[in-house]
């Protein structure tokens, strides 16, 4: 078998230039990929939609692995770890996504709610299309890849539009597939956090708060938490923050400044330094880079 696990996944031609290295791309899962070695194994900071048109395989995600099939449909989240190996003649699509580039697609409310439930289960979102779906999925991919290959005007604007009609669809076939989840203690101790996190984190950045509202010590959240998605309490506030900063910027165009205040930080210099913290780069690098 092939192993197809090691393309870059925010690999940019010349044509693509414009269009951030990091927000998107596609690879087809038959072309040549670069060996990906177990050592080089580490969570995904981005999300994949893999499609299999036809042929077969095995895909591993973090210790469960899964059949590949004709029409498999599969969606693997940031936080996850994965390993394809497919059958030669296989042929399908990975199309990698950041979630910068899934704020730009509008109602996210159903979409984010699979992918947290995906992460706090440590499960995989996936169904078998059938030959309709997976023809109109298809065909959906296909307009990306011509929209990703040339330089046409709104491009990003037109790939947005695109992964969102495809995600509706992905969504349809889970719902069609009827997948149930089972919730235990922890899984179902992280939901609440989660849920808590998304009201609360502009006035509450501190573990201890969540930990008291829900009658557990900040040490025990820490660990339930990092032992289901593999980050801990705290790391999931920070990114909380930084997504609302970000997702301010690319809707309303907010300044710093504004954005500071917004979030409930002392002073444009401490979320400054908070932002760099935690994604390696000055806003003002960001502003430039999400201006796709």
């Amino acid at each position: 078998m092939n192993t197809a696990t090691a393309y870059p996944p925010w690999s940019a031609t010349a044509n693509d230039a414009h269009l951030s290295k990091r927000h998107f791309n596609i690879c087809m899962l038959q072309d040549q990929c670069p060996d990906f070695t177990a050592a080089k194994l580490a969570p995904l900071d981005h999300f994949e939609i893999i499609l299999i048109s036809e042929g077969a395989g095995t895909l591993s995600v973090d210790t469960r692995k899964y059949e590949l099939t004709n029409r498999f449909a599969c969606c693997v989240v940031p936080g996850q770890m994965r390993v394809i190996d497919i059958a030669p003649g296989t042929q399908g699509f990975c199309i990698s996504f950041s979630m910068d580039m899934l704020y730009r697609i509008g109602d996210l409310k159903e979409m984010m709610h699979l992918f947290e439930r995906s992460v706090i289960d440590r499960t995989l979102l996936y169904a078998i299309a059938g030959t309709e779906e997976q023809m109109e999925m298809a065909g959906i991919v296909n307009r990306m890849i011509r929209e990703w290959h040339n330089d046409f005007q709104l491009k990003p604007t037109i790939l947005a539009g695109l992964l969102n009609t495809l995600l509706i669809y992905f969504i349809r076939l889970l719902e069609d597939d009827g997948q149930t989840r089972m919730v235990k203690r922890e899984t179902e101790l992280v939901r609440q956090f989660m849920e808590l996190l998304k009201q609360h984190f502009i006035t509450q950045k501190k573990v201890a708060c969540y930990a008291a509202a829900l009658h557990v010590t900040p040490n025990y959240l820490n660990r339930a938490v990092k032992h289901v998605t593999g980050f801990t309490a705290s790391h999931h506030i920070q990114q909380q923050v930084i997504l609302e900063a970000k997702r301010q910027f690319i809707y309303y165009n907010t300044s710093m400044k504004q954005i500071a205040y917004f979030l409930g930080f002392e002073s444009q210099a401490h979320f400054s330094k908070f932002f760099k913290a935690n994604t390696g780069m000055c806003f003002s690098s960001f502003k430039k880079d999400a201006v796709l």
